[in-house]
């Protein structure tokens, strides 16, 4: 049975189905990120930056292992114009053999891994971890069906309940009981293994353990290329804990892991939230490079909007977050964070050329961009590490810069837009952050004088860039969000009903309120 996946073809039901994917992913990411900074907020004050430190190390292999692993063959179902019960049945098998494959080379090789790094724990938990590259390689031809179909909301409700289950329930259950660095390792087991359960049983599939040949080289033209780009990224984001892991030891690798998630997060959540959307959806209107330049200058520039003003808050209430989020015992990851947060606004916008450039198909360019993206990651984590963790920060961020020009050069070949738009897509966010900046950073400065709890400071920095956030749009939207953010708020709007619609419009003044029509 062939699939084409093209559902409604016209653009008000693709746009339609688009918005209420982001909305039900960003609804999903949201909150498993609340979800995730409980399960942090409660294992930070259980476990040392040593443990935490160690399993990040472990990651490391388990991670890079598993995007070699898969193949890339999830994302060559989504993009796949024609897909068959054949293509399927042979990628669920590829997948499961080439799960139990790396699962047992990496249970081999955990002796080796832990001597690399000079920390005995991560013998252990490599071992324990091992077995999540088969759970994962196994959901894997459900979740590129269910991305495909647009099945965003099914899809994030699954992922919320095997987090829970994964951090909340056992995560914490057995550090309570004193498992130490175990308790993270199962942890990320038991959400690989919860997922894997319910995505087999919410989007059934034909299952074979048998490899079509014809089927699989079908699959790898796009499955390959997808691989070297996911592998290449993963390496880039596995490398920087790699050298801090060898070179500084499992304390610095603990805070600066720790940094690193809290300046990452808004990036992986827009990753999941939209990037991942953009990319199914943009996959279905291959060829009209006129509105693929449309949907990529608009997805900049609120981009730009929204990661410009949030990377110089991040680093104006780090030492807020830091203290409230993971403890008093955190109190060194605060550089790095605050130097790692301006990378945000890099690490935003290439999740909106990734997502391009995917539905393009040019993997291969991509994977290019990637690796050299890789290089420079290591690179600078390698030079950066004489310097102490914010040494790694700073080089790390310079490795941002490098792989923004680059993805962002691609992206601009590919739309056929020119490199002068690119100034005008940062004008809204820049303006906004420059009335929100100064006020936020005195705000912060006067608390912290004032000697009042870290808590209520985080609480009343964030109060008052929402509000004044709000008052800017409502006084002035086309200064401080621009034509294209007026058009996500009367996309968002026209997807209200009742006294939401009409509340949502006072955001606006009259003259800029959508209209029934």
């Amino acid at each position: 049975m062939a699939r084409d996946g093209t559902g409604d073809g016209t653009a008000g039901g693709i746009g339609g189905r688009v918005l209420g994917g982001i909305a039900w992913t960003l609804s999903g990411t949201a909150a498993q990120a609340v979800l995730q900074l409980v399960a942090i907020m409660v294992l930070a004050r259980l476990l040392t930056p040593a443990m935490f430190g160690a399993v990040a190390a472990a990651l490391v292999v388990i991670k890079i292992a598993q995007f070699f692993t898969n193949l890339g063959l999830s994302g060559a179902i989504i993009q796949r114009p024609e897909l068959e019960d054949r293509h399927i049945e042979t990628a669920f098998a590829i997948l499961i053999w080439f799960g139990l494959l790396m699962s047992l080379l990496v249970l081999l090789a955990a002796p080796w891994i832990a001597e690399f790094y000079g920390i005995a724990e991560v013998e252990g938990i490599v071992r324990l971890l091992a077995c999540a590259l088969l759970f994962a390689n196994a959901m894997e031809v459900a979740s590129g069906l269910m991305r495909r179909d647009l099945e965003f909301k099914q899809l994030a409700i699954l992922q919320v309940i095997a987090f829970a289950v994964g951090y909340g329930l056992v995560g914490i259950g057995l550090a309570f009981l004193g498992l130490g660095v175990f308790a993270l390792a199962a942890a990320h087991v038991a959400q690989i293994f919860t997922n894997m359960v319910l995505m087999l049983r919410s989007k059934p599939h034909p299952k074979t353990l048998i490899v079509r040949w014809a089927s699989l080289k079908e699959l790898l033209r796009f499955g390959t290329g997808m691989m070297a780009w996911r592998t290449a990224s993963n390496v880039a984001l596995e490398a920087d804990n790699l050298v801090v892991g060898r070179f500084l030891g499992a304390a610095d690798l603990g805070f600066y892991s720790r940094a690193y998630w809290l300046a990452a997060t808004p990036a992986v959540l827009f990753g999941r939230g939209v990037a991942g959307v953009l990319f199914s959806s943009l996959a279905r209107l291959q060829g009209d490079r006129q509105r693929m330049a449309e949907a990529y200058r608009r997805g900049v520039t609120v981009n730009n909007l929204v990661a410009v003003p949030a990377s110089v808050g991040i680093a104006i209430i780090a030492p807020e977050l830091v203290q409230v989020v993971l403890g008093g015992q955190w109190g060194p990851a605060v550089p790095p964070l605050q130097i790692l947060a301006l990378g945000l606004l890099f690490r935003l916008s290439v999740r909106v050329s990734d997502s391009l450039t995917g539905a393009a198909g040019a993997v291969y360019r991509t994977a290019t961009i990637q690796w050299i993206y890789a290089g420079s990651v290591a690179l600078g984590a390698f030079i950066g590490q004489f310097g102490g963790v914010e040494g790694v920060a700073f080089g790390i961020l310079g490795a941002l810069v490098l792989n923004y020009a680059l993805m962002t050069g691609l992206a601009l070949q590919l739309t056929g837009l020119p490199v002068s738009s690119l100034p005008a897509t940062f004008g809204p966010g820049v303006r906004l952050t420059l009335v929100l900046g100064p006020l936020l950073f005195g705000l912060e400065r006067t608390l912290a004088a004032a000697g009042l709890p870290m808590l209520l400071i985080l609480l009343a920095v964030l109060a008052a860039a929402g509000l004044i956030t709000l008052l800017l749009i409502r006084l002035a939207p086309r200064i401080f969000i621009g034509a294209d953010g007026i058009w996500v708020l009367h996309l968002v709007i026209s997807r209200l009903q009742g006294r939401y619609r009409r509340s949502a419009c006072l955001l606006l003044p009259r003259t800029e309120r959508p209209t029934d029509r």
